[in-house]
């Protein structure tokens, strides 16, 4: 009995950790870190818990959770985070009434956008609104530092 209740505790206290982190108060771009053990779900049950939570609450204009896929392919990453974007908006706009043109035509377009145009709608679109982006399965320097140049520290707590 004793490791299961150690175990939950654990879970717990990375539950309100996570919470913490996400909701200080700071208007700056952040970014939190979590490793651990390919094939243990520990820290991904807790992450998408709390992803799932935000969503309810509405924290973040935008929301993503995407799973890097290896190789890594700049292209289908951006196509990725953007289709969960705009799909995200679409849901919000039909419960609102609201039309957003736009955003159903760059999804319609995205198939045969060029890296730069999708560059260029993906910067444009982050750049007024609040996000968070879940990476699952990022494994190397060279990922994060190409991914995360395209993130703007737009001041909104992203």
């Amino acid at each position: 009995m004793f490791g299961i209740e150690e175990t939950r505790r654990q879970k717990d206290r990375a539950k309100v950790d996570l919470s913490q982190l996400i909701n200080e108060g700071n208007d700056d771009l952040r970014v939190i870190a979590v490793w651990e053990t390919s094939g243990l779900l520990g820290q991904t049950v807790v992450i998408k818990g709390e992803y799932n939570n935000l969503m309810r609450s509405k924290k973040f204009k935008l929301y993503a959770w995407i799973r890097i896929v290896h190789p890594f392919n700049p292209l289908d990453f951006l196509q990725c985070i953007m289709r969960q974007f705009y799909q995200t908006s679409l849901e919000e706009a039909r419960k609102t009434q609201e039309i957003t043109s736009i955003g159903a035509q760059v999804l319609k377009n995205m198939g045969v956008m060029k890296q730069d145009e999708l560059v260029d709608a993906f910067t444009e679109y982050v750049s007024e609104k609040s996000y968070l982006i879940v990476l699952n399965d990022l494994s190397t320097f060279e990922e994060w530092d190409w991914i995360s140049k395209y993130f703007p520290n737009n001041k909104k707590g992203s």
